[in-house]
């Protein structure tokens, strides 16, 4: 099923139309896995379905919010592309961040003591005020630390009154095959592709 379904995603994005899809985010969003592989990813599964062109070239490893908060008031370039010009041409957004950051702190469960939650609503005011895109935000696994729960809600609101989709994923941790292993935020191949169905039910 996943190897019709490749071949139906590379068919796809060589005959896309003028639709585009920004990709910000850290490693979690770029479909790597614990060993370094590459897999489809979720971003690729949507950019098939809308027939669209994917930029995934923001989603960088051990990217934390405020670096990318950073990124888009420095308007950085790459491959001689603007990420303000990008987000303003865009037609949707996906955001899923905050992973890698979170493996860097010693008491994962604290982090709701940190500026974790108020940051990532300056990330989201921040991505709003520069696009009129359609954005999607990749809430929090909740295999991954027991406060999921609390900084999903708070995100969730956040998104609720910013005219911003939220996806949870809570769906997605029923199943163990999705995950490289238990305590992985690194999503399979398998683990992609039902991301990618929860995020079409919200288009």
């Amino acid at each position: 099923m996943l190897v019709i379904i490749n071949c139906f995603v590379i068919y796809n994005i060589t005959s896309n139309n003028n639709k585009n899809i920004v990709a910000l985010g850290d490693s979690s969003c770029t479909s790597t896995s614990l060993y370094g592989a590459k897999s489809v990813s979720y971003n690729t599964y949507l950019s098939s379905y809308l027939k669209a062109q994917l930029n995934d070239s923001y989603c960088q490893d051990n990217l934390f919010i405020e670096d990318l908060i950073t990124n888009i008031k420095n308007n950085i370039s790459i491959n001689n592309k603007h990420i303000l010009s990008d987000l303003d041409k865009a037609d949707y957004i996906t955001i899923m961040i905050g992973y890698d950051e979170l493996t860097s702190y010693k008491d994962v469960n604290n982090i709701i003591k940190r500026d974790f939650v108020n940051n990532y609503i300056s990330l989201l005011d921040l991505i709003r005020n520069n696009s009129k895109a359609k954005i999607y935000v990749i809430g929090f696994y909740p295999n991954y630390f027991r406060n999921y729960k609390e900084i999903n809600r708070k995100i969730k609101n956040a998104c609720d009154n910013r005219n911003i989709t939220f996806i949870n994923t809570e769906k997605i941790n029923k199943n163990n095959t999705n995950f490289y292993n238990i305590q992985s935020y690194k999503l399979t191949g398998r683990g992609n592709l039902e991301l990618f169905k929860i995020i079409h039910k919200k288009l």
